[in-house]
């Protein structure tokens, strides 16, 4: 089985990348000194541009606002998530809804929006509309100050990871689990604030 691009949709929430803006703002204030930057997430291999052409109105106009460059300072970087389509809608339209988060399949980092650096673990996510295509969402990222977790059962640590993650200046602003240096699966990157993390692509596609 392979998995087939049948359509990209590039979203253009202003209101979604505002929020999104702020809490990277606060996510760069609160970073401590010599913080790690050298997890090498895959994604950076490769380049993202902007889908079809525009007239020279609408590019003056979301060149004001879309879209910044990605901060590896930061760590920030473009990450999968993978989701329904009425989730895929929801969160195109809104943004990420952190009542949902962490519940299609459980939570073991804690409850919050998981990513990934492979379509294929967040392929594993997903699940198809009417006419059996399935949504994974292209995301960006502000990872900040990661808490790295390869404990081998981390289900009774997701609470104090979560809290982690909510100290303030000083703390940790995301998850990192290395479920493949354990298990030989994938990583899995975990944010507990919706708006650090802003939908930029839906990406449709089917398997055959």
């Amino acid at each position: 089985e392979r998995l087939e691009v049948e359509r990209v949709v590039q979203l253009r929430n202003l209101e979604s990348y505002l929020h999104y803006l702020v809490r990277r703002q606060v996510v760069a204030a609160e970073l401590p000194e010599g913080v790690r930057r050298d997890w090498n997430v895959r994604t950076n291999s490769g380049e993202v541009s902007p889908i079809g052409a525009r007239s020279p109105e609408a590019e003056g106009r979301f060149s004001k606002s879309f879209l910044c460059s990605i901060d590896p300072e930061l760590n920030e970087h473009y990450l999968w998530h993978g989701t329904g389509p009425t989730e895929a809608q929801g969160i195109a339209s809104k943004g990420f809804d952190m009542d949902q988060a962490g519940s299609s399949r459980g939570a073991l980092f804690g409850r919050g929006l998981y990513f990934a650096e492979s379509c294929l673990k967040a392929d594993e996510y997903v699940r198809p509309d009417d006419k059996g295509l399935y949504p994974l969402i292209l995301c960006r990222v502000t990872l900040g100050n990661v808490n790295y977790c390869d404990a081998e059962d981390p289900w009774e640590l997701r609470e104090s990871l979560r809290v982690s993650c909510r100290a303030g200046a000083g703390g940790h602003h995301s998850v990192l689990g290395d479920r493949e240096k354990v298990r030989q699966t994938f990583r899995e990157f975990v944010v507990f604030d919706g708006h650090q993390a802003y939908p930029e692509y839906v990406v449709w596609y089917s398997r055959r």
